[in-house]
């Protein structure tokens, strides 16, 4: 179960098997979510007008033989209280359809929860990859895409770097987010679990 997550400029909110607190609202000290959308690389960053790379199609499975994961990816977007959604079903991946896809500049960003009232849910291994495990995520067009673990890390809620994690960058990449850390009744888990990855060969 992913608890509220305070990501510096943005909340990350994923029910689960004990009720959570709603998000506070928004204010001075936590400002809206809509920070946590992805900044657009532009073209004098890249070097490259974007409207010029290919569309990549939406990503659909993901598939981590290291952790014996193999999920159907469904996208999420921001929910009407500023968190971002996740899908209603423990065994499914949100992909935040706000983010890159998979093979365009910048992260693609993944979202599941760690565990649910029927036990251990899809990213309850997340923080067992280690650098170098191999990621495949499968289009909706039927094409496949590798990339490598290349950072596994675990922040505390209250310092959850926002920019890092969905700012631009100069490569396609990944994101995995789900919770971590020691868990209270109430209030959730104390931290989150971030995996990032790069095109295999990249």
């Amino acid at each position: 179960m992913l608890a509220l997550v305070a990501a510096g400029s943005a909340l990350l909110a994923l029910p689960g098997a004990v009720a959570l607190s709603p998000p506070p609202a928004a204010g001075p000290d936590n400002p809206p979510v809509v920070g946590i959308t992805r900044p657009s690389p532009s073209a004098v960053d890249q070097g490259v007008a974007l409207d010029t790379l290919p569309p990549q199609p939406v990503p659909g499975r993901l598939v981590i033989d290291a952790i014996g994961l193999d999920a159907v990816i469904e996208p999420v977007d921001v929910a009407d209280d500023g968190s971002l959604a996740t899908p209603e079903s423990a065994s499914r991946v949100g992909w935040f359809s706000q983010s890159s896809r998979p093979g365009e500049l910048g992260p693609a960003v993944f979202v599941g929860h760690l565990d649910s009232v029927d036990g251990p849910a899809v990213f309850a291994r997340l923080r067992d990859l280690v650098v170098g495990d191999v990621l495949r995520v499968g289009g909706a067009d039927g094409s496949w895409a590798s990339y490598v673990v290349s950072a596994v890390d675990r922040y505390p809620r209250e310092s959850f770097p926002t920019e890092a994690v969905y700012g631009a960058t100069p490569e396609s990449s990944l994101r995995l987010i789900t919770c971590g850390g020691p868990f209270e009744r109430g209030t959730g888990y104390a931290d989150n679990v971030v995996v990032a990855a790069t095109p295999v060969g990249g």
